[in-house]
């Protein structure tokens, strides 16, 4: 009955593969349509997203903010991530150059916003000294941090300050220009304002015009339309310093006042909707070029917004207008952000960074050359085809950098939008719950992974009883990690910058991987005994190879991939204590004694200067980044943790060991060992003496759990103190969810296979998702721009129809650069079979199986074709792995 049902499972689990290709396929296309209608509806016409800044957005959620913030903090765009200056950025942009402004009391109230983020003591101080003189309808002039900001009081916009500004502009300082004096001795365009914002006289027009009001608004918008007749867009098409932008004259529409509080002195009677709307209509239709100058986000900002306005109904409150002074400044100097580590940050009217030569050649071979070795290794039959990798392995090439290329066009272009995150408890706990729900309906029973001996060293280890995977098996610590994934992919969706409970939930997720990756790893070595060349190789291989490849084809911050780096580091550590002396492995005291050694030479490493002194010669020999500050600290915050996971891997392999070994238990122990040994065979047995500890243990456990959450959460409010204990408070709750979780057979036999499966491609999820399911480096949320968060109802399922078909596409493309990193660790190490050969599938965790080829320290080259089969260096993995390593170094040298 066996047999069939196996083959049964094997149908099912097929179909179901089936079916998720098609969705992956069908997903796919539908997001590749998504992109097409948004790039042939404004993509063409608005290449740098400055259109999107203009048009359109919304204040961000206050619950999104966290607390102590208010409303008006946050503006958002439609399709693009607008940066909020600070007076250094605002100051380093228009140094030494003026910032004027044009127009009426609304348009001087920019002036003000502008002033007080530059200084805002002395703009308080002359905003007393305006208002408190007879006329305050005056021209205003300051000098703040290096920047001259100047005010022209021009209600109707006709005045000669107005004509001398326009005469002297010019987008480009020393360009040609055909405005400037006859027989001047500056540089043409070197008086020209690097800003110049400009007020429409709807208002006063409105106001006073009377039955003439259109006209009078008309004729002064027709003096400013010559100067706009070039579409606005970026500073520079490319980074560049602030010196070297383009000038920017930008028009604001007419204010739309609250009519509600317009009751007093006749202006209700006046500003009327009609007039108002009258106005903008004729800015919305002027040419497609001239209305990309208008700011209309200035009306977004106080359309249907309480408290927008002060009493008077048509004068905004302070924090409105600084939110409005960032849309000029993103225009204007955004180009210059791109090189100061906003590039993919800040999206809205910015370039990106252009291509390298090194980004050139790496997307080119995956494109065009390993596909042609492809072609040539399937259709020939020449010694020169045998040198090739086999087709799966060239495949895989290709597999991993179309994944790099999609993360490059995702997040490195303007082909897809960036929205800004949200935080919202709601769809957190909603999200939680569908996933632990889901994973509920996937439980399957995990079946046993304890192999019978394969060594001499353990040829006394009995097999585990009929139906028990054991302590901790692989299906455990995939599901525990699965389950980890989950929740960091859904709070990295979250807005939860300020949030320190969220921060404190991934600071435990990562010591709680480590741990694993510790134990995986440790239990490995300690049933193998295999520490050999091509077991390291195949873990850091398989660890690092995505992470690498990313790193050249987006010239990434090191620290955005620095996870996988620091998991291998730990391998490192664990992998040096077991090798180190190993015949003392098999002693629980003596291997007690190797990790107590090797975890106090490591605090010393760690914590006095020993990283910081290896930091120079690795740039200078390397030519790698290498941040001492923050490598140091990601090594001490989780110091102690994977020395746990090294122990309880001891102390389950011992166990294991001794279930046949130590059945007498009457016995007077004749060493420390002998009773240590005698101690786990009694916990680990069914003896009625021993049945009432662990419920203890268990009970002990959830208590722990409880008071560290409790503990953590409630009393931990100091971020850097918090942060000092976290390495032996985390140990708590990772150690006693390890009991727990495997306390009884009846738990250990049983797994949810959905967090199982997510475990699989964490790694590949890990590194992906800052791109091509969130954005900018992870900062934003990817969307392709076709819809909005507040369009509408029509609007609104687009947008949670994208967010499904993004996520989809996220995880496909994670599940194929899982497979194709196992099939390039197969083919760069020599074993066609990495996870016998106990590398993990997702490369954090080790295995507790092995093949005889991995007991042996051996492994297959099947790799290497039949015909014409190379001899020598080639089949040696130690010589791949150097050629590739020398690679990376030359291209390192050459290229950065």
């Amino acid at each position: 009955m066996s047999p069939p049902r196996r083959g049964r499972d094997a149908s099912s689990a097929a179909a179901r593969r089936s079916w998720a290709g098609t969705v992956a396929r069908l997903s796919a296309a539908l997001l590749g349509l998504f992109v097409v209608i948004q790039t042939l509806r404004v993509g063409f016409d608005d290449p740098y997203k400055c259109n999107a800044l203009l048009n359109g957005g919304g204040w961000a959620p206050e619950v999104s903010l966290g607390p102590g913030h208010t409303r008006f903090e946050k503006w958002e765009p439609s399709g693009c991530m607008m940066h909020e200056y600070t007076r250094d950025e605002f100051s380093s942009c228009v140094r030494d150059r003026r910032v004027v402004f044009i127009g009426d009391s609304t348009t001087r109230q920019l002036f003000w916003a502008a002033a007080t983020r530059l200084d805002h003591k002395k703009a308080y101080y002359a905003l007393l000294e305006t208002f408190v003189s007879s006329n305050p309808q005056h021209d205003l002039e300051l000098d703040l941090e290096g920047v001259k900001l100047q005010f022209v009081w021009d209600p109707w916009l006709n005045s000669t300050g107005l004509r001398t500004e326009l005469l002297q502009f010019h987008p480009t300082t020393g360009a040609a220009d055909a405005f400037t004096n006859v027989g001047g001795t500056k540089e043409p365009g070197q008086d020209s304002a690097a800003l110049l914002v400009l007020g429409t006289p709807g208002l006063w027009a409105a106001r006073h015009g009377g039955d003439d009001y259109f006209a009078i608004f008309k004729n002064a918008v027709e003096i400013v339309r010559p100067f706009l007749k070039k579409a606005v867009e970026p500073g520079s098409k490319k980074a560049a310093p602030y010196k070297e932008l383009q000038n920017q004259i930008l028009l604001a529409p007419v204010q739309v006042p609250d009519y509600e509080q317009l009751a007093f002195g006749g202006r209700k009677e006046t500003l009327t909707p009609e007039r108002i709307n009258h106005m903008n209509r004729f800015l919305r239709r002027l040419p497609a070029a001239e209305a990309t100058h208008v700011l209309w986000p200035y009306n977004d900002m106080t359309a249907n917004v309480e408290n927008a306005f002060h009493e008077d109904g048509f004068h905004i409150r302070d924090g409105v207008g600084e939110r409005r002074i960032d849309i000029p400044l993103n225009i204007r100097c955004n180009s210059g952000l791109v090189n100061k580590g906003f590039a993919g940050k800040t999206t809205c009217c910015a370039p990106y960074p252009r291509m390298t030569g090194g980004q050139r050649v790496v997307l080119l071979a995956g494109v065009l050359v390993i596909p042609f070795l492809l072609l040539i290794r399937d259709s020939s039959s020449s010694l020169a085809a045998s040198y090739l990798p086999q087709p799966n392995a060239l495949r895989a090439w290709v597999v991993l950098v179309f994944t790099g290329a999609y993360c490059y066009l995702a997040d490195r272009t303007h082909v897809f939008a960036h929205a800004e995150k949200h935080f919202s408890i709601i769809a957190f706990i909603a999200l939680v719950l569908a996933f632990a729900i889901a994973s509920a309906f996937s439980s399957q029973k995990s079946s046993s992974t304890l192999q019978a001996p394969h060594s001499l060293k353990e040829k006394n280890q009995g097999p585990a009883p009929a139906g028990d995977p054991g302590f901790m098996p692989r299906t455990i610590t995939d599901e525990w990690k699965g389950f980890m994934q989950a929740l960091f992919l859904i709070l990295s969706y979250q807005r939860t910058l300020d949030a320190l409970w969220a921060h404190k939930l991934t600071w435990l997720f990562m010591a709680s991987y480590i741990f694993l990756s510790a134990y995986g790893h440790a239990s490995y070595f300690l049933r193998t005994d295999d520490y050999s060349f091509r077991r390291v190789a195949t873990v850091l291989f398989r660890l690092n190879a995505l992470p690498c490849l990313l790193s050249l084809v987006l010239r990434a911050d090191w620290i955005l991939y620095g996870f996988p780096r620091l998991i291998s580091f730990w391998f490192m550590v664990t992998f040096v204590t077991l090798r180190v002396w190993k015949s003392l492995n098999s002693n629980p005291v003596h291997l007690f004694a190797k990790v107590l050694v090797s975890a106090v030479v490591l605090t010393i490493i760690i914590e006095h200067g020993f990283v910081q002194l290896l930091g120079r010669p690795i740039r200078a020999v390397l030519h790698i980044t290498f941040q001492e500050v923050q490598i140091r600290n990601q090594l001490s915050f989780n110091r102690f943790i994977p020395f746990f996971g090294i122990l309880i891997a001891g102390v389950v392999h011992r166990c294991s060991v001794l279930r046949n070994q130590l059945a007498d238990r009457s016995s007077r122990p004749k060493s420390l060992a002998g009773g240590v040994d005698k101690m786990l065979a009694l916990i680990m047995s069914s003896d009625p003496f021993a049945a009432p500890i662990r419920p203890v243990v268990i009970a002990f456990g959830i208590a722990s759990l409880v008071i560290f959450f409790y503990e953590t959460q409630k009393n931990g409010d100091d971020g850097p103190r918090y942060r000092l204990y976290h390495p032996l408070t985390s140990i708590v709750p990772i150690v006693a969810y390890t009991v727990i979780r495997s306390s009884y057979r009846c738990l250990r036999a049983v797994h949810l296979e959905l967090p199982a499966k997510l475990a699989r491609i964490s790694l590949e999820t890990h590194l992906l998702h800052h791109h091509v399911w969130l954005a900018g480096d992870g900062t934003a949320i990817l969307r392709t721009g076709l819809f909005t968060r507040n369009g509408g109802w029509a609007s609104a399922v687009g947008w949670n129809v994208e967010t499904l078909v993004i996520t989809i596409v996220f995880l496909w493309a994670s599940y194929h650069a899982q497979k194709a990193a196992l099939a390039l660790t197969a083919w760069i190490v020599g074993d066609q079979d990495t996870r016998a050969a106990g590398a993990s599938s997702d490369g954090l965790l080790g295995t507790t199986t092995g093949s005889d080829d991995a007991r042996r320290g051996s492994s297959a080259t099947s790799w290497i074709p039949s015909r014409g089969k190379p001899q020598g260096l080639l089949r040696d993995p130690r010589v791949r792995v150097g050629a590739l390593l020398l690679g990376l170094w030359a291209w390192n040298m050459y290229f950065n």
